[in-house]
């Protein structure tokens, strides 16, 4: 992957005005995910262009996408984790939206399971 940064000087991409929005918004979301960072199980990482923060806690309930609504939905009976995955811009900490996330879960390198967007 080719590793590129976002320009945080004003350009004619963003004014310094903006600039200070997204530096607000990545200080905001940073807090956040220093938050899952404490927790126990949490593991965070800096990919390539990306901050990627991964807790394994225990099963409970969320928020979904329903449509256009967010709906809450407990865990399933049978439910044993609950695993939150969080990604930001490593260089300006904003939430990166619209991302594909997999995950491949394994135990002693034997595949448990994966997940496919």
């Amino acid at each position: 992957m080719r590793q590129t940064n976002p320009p945080m000087a004003p350009s004619n991409e963003a004014t310094s005005e903006q600039l200070d929005v997204a530096r607000s918004q990545g200080n905001v979301y940073h807090q956040a995910m220093q938050a899952m960072a404490e927790e126990e199980g949490a593991h965070t990482a800096q990919v390539d262009d990306y901050l990627v923060g991964f807790v394994h806690e225990e099963a409970e309930g969320m928020y979904a996408l329903d449509g256009d609504s967010l709906v809450w939905r407990e865990a399933d009976d049978d439910a044993n984790a609950h695993l939150e995955v969080a990604v930001a811009d490593a260089v300006d900490g904003r939430f990166v939206p619209g991302l594909d996330v997999h995950l491949e879960l394994s135990r002693d390198g034997t595949p448990v399971c994966a997940t496919t967007p």
